[in-house]
Formats: structure tokens, sequence, C-alpha cells
């Protein structure tokens, strides 16, 4: 439930409300994007000691944003910050859990799979149109809307 109530209330109002998801941090399981750029040696042997506030999810969008800022990103700061926490925390889902999600294992990954994926831009396709994806994995495409005389 809190994931949901975060991702409306970020999506009603970005500059108000950051993402507060769980992907972003999860003070009890230690684990989110603020872990993932924490900088530390034993990052992976410590308990983060960051509350899960709205404090600290808008202080880390701060972080972010001066970052992006710092490296030539100046317009759309709010999108970027969302985009790179995508893809910082799809990078964590693709070394933790990737293996286990492919069945061949030879198979190279494509490295924005996961970022599409938690942004919900997996169903769309290379025309912009939604794909509606079967159960056995194929990709359908939704038929044409109906078209009233």
């Amino acid at each position: 439930m809190r994931d949901l109530a975060a991702e409306l209330l970020h999506n009603l109002d970005p500059e108000r409300y950051p993402a507060m998801q769980r992907w972003v941090w999860d003070a009890k399981a230690n684990t989110g994007v603020l872990r993932e750029i924490w900088w530390g040696d034993d990052v992976d042997h410590i308990m983060i000691d960051v509350p899960d506030s709205y404090g600290a999810f808008v202080m880390l969008r701060e972080e972010l944003s001066q970052f992006l800022t710092e490296n030539g990103v100046f317009r759309d700061i709010l999108q970027y910050v969302d985009l790179l926490m995508a893809h910082i925390y799809a990078g964590y889902i693709g070394e933790q859990g990737g293996h286990f999600l492919r069945t061949d294992f030879a198979t190279p990954e494509d490295p924005m799979l996961h970022t599409r994926r938690m942004l919900g831009l997996d169903g769309v396709g290379a025309k912009g149109r939604t794909k509606a994806g079967a159960i056995e994995g194929e990709a359908r495409r939704l038929g044409d809307p109906g078209l009233l005389n």
C-alpha cells in the first residue's frame, strides 16, 4: 500500500513529492537506490542509518539533482532524477536476480531491459504502439480503436 500511495503522490505533484517507493529506499530491508549509490567499502555489510522519511527522500532527490546539474543536465531535472534512479535500481535487479530470470545463461542481456520495465515502457513497440504481453512471453499488438461515424 505504501508504494501505491507514494506513486500516486509523486505522479500528482512530483515537485512536492519525490519518489518515495521502497525500491528508492527501504530502511528495514536496507536496500534500494540509496544503498546502490552509498559510498563506502563495506556498504554490503552495514546497515545504513537513514530513515525512510519524507525528508530523506527530498534530500536524495536534491543530491541527485545537483549531480545531474554538475554533469550538464539543466532541463527537466525531476524527470531525469526519476530516470537515473530507475536505471540505478534496474542495474541492481540485473546483478542480483537477472540470471534467475533468464532461461538461457549464454544469452546477453539488454542493459536497459529492467529500466524499461520499471518505467512501464516494456510494452511499447518501436512505433509507439502499446503491446499486451501474452503469458508465453510473446507480445501482441492491441487492435485499433473503433471509430464512430
